[in-house]
């Protein structure tokens, strides 16, 4: 692969020296996981060593980056990422808690009677959160109203502008707020269904008019294009306590005998663990039996009930596990081995009522696409606290480096931040084995030539050995440089990039409108907030 080839650099150095803007966007939402478990929802930013996640409620949450696991980002572009209606969450319980179906309402009008809100859902003792936006018409005074049989709460904005949170007979109550002309707010609504008739109203009365039905043009939610991919997501620990970062794949069946191999390539054939999570759909109605075959330890939950539990070293032997659910309904699926020494495998299988013991296949099984699926580096420029930014390294000298990003634009990296040149996409596994080298260059064949790098420039790189004195070697022979020692420091946090750029940071400032990290190794990066994909969280001394 030759040196010229063009690589996309979507990064910036303040204080090293690069800078870029390349668009101009209002706010970023984003779905957040933390390493308890927990899910939310809403639009986030990062402030040095905290995210901050604004709810559709109007209530801002605080969280630390060892409370972080991953929060995935996307620029909210208005209408562009805007679907019509509200996302109704309907709970089984009136709690806002306990199992949940989702669907879009385009408007909020419901008289249900005696009647259920949905097939297979409960007539009574139910609650509902609608979130989304609402779009105002013009500028001025709006009064919303809600008439429910029950307990309603409000917010728009953020403000709470209705709450009677009890069980009550059938009443309309109002709030008041003022907007400004054609924007979009942030909107929810709950309800609390306790007994008798339900039913459920959602009208305003606009500067311009008087009181209706909230049109569905003027209520959305953002979409969230995820796509669920047949299989389950595994997460591959290297250690039997699901410590350090894993290496994430999609698995389409668990059926695994890994005795005398790893379970992957860089994977020993003794400590190691998997956690597979996703959703599984149910076949038929009534009691399944979950069959769980490892050496050694495993334990399953479905539904949110842990069914299978077996966390010892054992011989294989198929543990059964039974739960009854509902047919074409699919449920929350999670399931850990681990593996201690001598023989490995693992098998899910099930059966029931007319479903005859076999594999779980893989139609059933459903999966988000991995956060960090397993991959080559990619080329570009390794910063000494183990930072990476994707580009093309056009010349070398002795205070700078000059990369090309975007084919035109040509940026000064300077020199003393870099700890390695990469051209080509590396094995993590090669890439680690260099950076423990003394400085010099990978050749074509694998020879690596300790040396020191003198210039690199169209179409050549020159090197100087003590051994062999000076050497020119065609750049398209040359794999990697080796310019200062470099390591995966510690760090807070680790930023994506759409442009192939892996950042760890200990602390940035993440917006619509701005996007600066501050990595490890005290170089300050000015990103375009567009170019975030995700941020994880780092366990202490990764």
């Amino acid at each position: 692969m030759s040196i010229s080839r063009v690589f996309i650099l979507l990064a910036g150095l303040h204080g090293c020296g690069l800078s870029m803007q390349l668009f101009a966007q209002p706010m970023l939402r984003g779905t957040v996981e933390l390493k308890a478990g927990e899910k939310l929802e809403g639009r986030i930013r990062f402030e040095r060593e905290l995210l901050l996640v604004s709810e559709a409620n109007g209530k801002e949450r605080s969280i630390g980056a060892a409370q972080l696991k991953v929060a995935h980002v996307q620029l909210e572009a208005g209408q562009a990422n805007a679907a019509p209606g509200l996302k109704g969450s309907y709970f089984r319980q009136q709690g806002l808690a306990g199992p949940v179906n989702v669907r879009i309402d385009e408007v909020v009008d419901f008289n249900w009677g005696k009647m259920a809100p949905m097939p297979d859902f409960p007539a009574n003792n139910f609650s509902v959160r609608w979130d989304g936006e609402i779009e105002s018409t013009m500028a001025g005074n709006y009064s919303f109203h809600v008439a429910g049989s029950e307990g309603v709460r409000l917010w728009v904005n953020g403000r709470n502008l209705i709450d009677r949170w009890v069980n009550q007979p059938p009443r309309e109550y109002s709030g008041t707020i003022q907007l400004e002309g054609r924007q979009r707010y942030p909107f929810r609504l709950e309800y609390l269904e306790g007994g008798g008739d339900a039913a459920i109203h959602l009208r305003w009365s606009p500067p311009e008019g008087g009181k209706v039905v909230i049109p569905a043009g003027q209520l959305s939610h953002i979409a969230q294009k995820e796509s669920m991919r047949n299989g389950l997501l595994g997460s591959y620990h290297r250690g039997s306590n699901f410590k350090g970062d894993p290496v994430e794949r999609i698995d389409r069946v668990i059926d695994f005998a890994w005795s005398g191999t790893g379970p992957m390539p860089g994977f020993g054939i003794n400590y190691f663990s998997i956690r597979w999570e996703g959703e599984v759909e149910a076949p038929i109605s009534g009691p399944v039996t979950f069959r769980a075959t490892t050496d050694d330890g495993v334990r399953l939950w479905v539904g949110g009930q842990l069914i299978i539990d077996e966390w010892r070293p054992r011989e294989p032997t198929e543990i059964l596990g039974e739960i009854i659910l509902q047919a074409g309904r699919r449920y929350p699926i999670r399931m850990d081995y681990y593996q201690a020494t001598k023989q490995a495998s693992a098998r899910f299988a099930w059966s029931g009522p007319g479903l005859k013991a076999q594999l779980v296949p893989e139609e059933f099984l459903f999966a988000k696409p991995p956060g960090k699926p397993a991959r080559e580096v990619s080329p570009g420029i390794v910063l000494k606290g183990g930072s990476f930014l994707a580009g093309r390294v056009m010349e070398i000298n002795e205070k700078d480096i000059l990369l090309s990003y975007l084919d035109e634009m040509q940026l000064q990296v300077r020199r003393k931040n870099i700890g390695a040149l990469q051209f080509i996409p590396l094995e993590p596994s090669v890439f680690a084995r260099i950076s423990r080298r003394p400085p010099g260059c990978v050749l074509r064949g694998g020879d690596y030539f300790v040396s020191d790098l003198i210039s690199l420039g169209e179409g050549q790189v020159e090197m100087s050995s003590s051994v062999f004195g000076r050497r020119t070697f065609r750049g398209e022979d040359v794999r990697f440089i080796k310019l200062e020692d470099f390591s995966r420091q510690s760090a807070n946090f680790e930023v994506r990039t759409r442009s192939g750029s892996l950042l760890r940071a200990n602390w940035l400032m993440l917006d619509g409108k701005r996007a600066l990290v501050k990595d490890n190794s005290f170089c300050w990066i000015n990103l375009e907030p567009g170019d975030v994909t995700a941020v994880y969280g780092i366990a202490e001394g990764g």
